[in-house]
């Protein structure tokens, strides 16, 4: 909230991209506080996902500065994502010339859409399961039918404004 000059986060929530605010955790936040966050996502149900379409983000350098700098020296690209988000950031470039990036860049792309597309079936997959074992359980007599949500091929995204709501308490 203070690199973005924000006092409350009900403000916070209001005014800035929540999808960039979740991509930017892991840059701004300690890792104490990661831990503790990270904590908050056993809590989650299948209720609280939805079905979106993958977004990819990109951060400007003149709002976020080199918030991610220590990443992209490391691991020598500026792509990043967040899976339960739905997202994929693109991070501010700080150095003057990096070769090669586009042809890591543009397949590293690819491979997080892949892998968001992935774990949203893995999600999907579960919640269907949860499904059918409630199912089971109210109805031990009935066999249960497919679910029609398999087929869509969408992200679904956790309602994070109130997990952010906790963490901040």
């Amino acid at each position: 909230m203070s690199t973005l000059g924000h006092h409350l986060v009900s403000r916070l929530l209001e005014t800035e991209d929540i999808h960039e605010l979740f991509l930017a955790l892991r840059f701004v936040e300690s890792p104490d506080w990661l831990n503790t966050f990270d904590g908050l996502y056993h809590s989650l149900t299948p209720a609280d996902f939805e079905s979106r379409t993958i977004r990819v983000v990109p951060f400007a350098a003149a709002k976020w500065g080199d918030i991610a700098s220590h990443f992209i020296a490391k691991k020598r690209h500026n792509i990043t994502h967040s899976k339960e988000m739905g997202a994929i950031a693109v991070m501010p470039m700080t150095q003057d010339r990096m070769p090669g990036v586009t042809l890591k860049v543009l397949p590293l792309l690819c491979h997080y859409f892949n892998e968001v597309r992935l774990y949203s079936f893995l999600l999907q997959a579960h919640a269907h399961q949860i499904r059918l074992r409630h199912h089971r359980l109210r109805h031990p007599h009935r066999r249960s039918g497919s679910c029609q949500n398999h087929r869509q091929r969408t992200h679904p995204l956790a309602r994070h404004s109130a997990l952010l709501r906790q963490v901040a308490q």
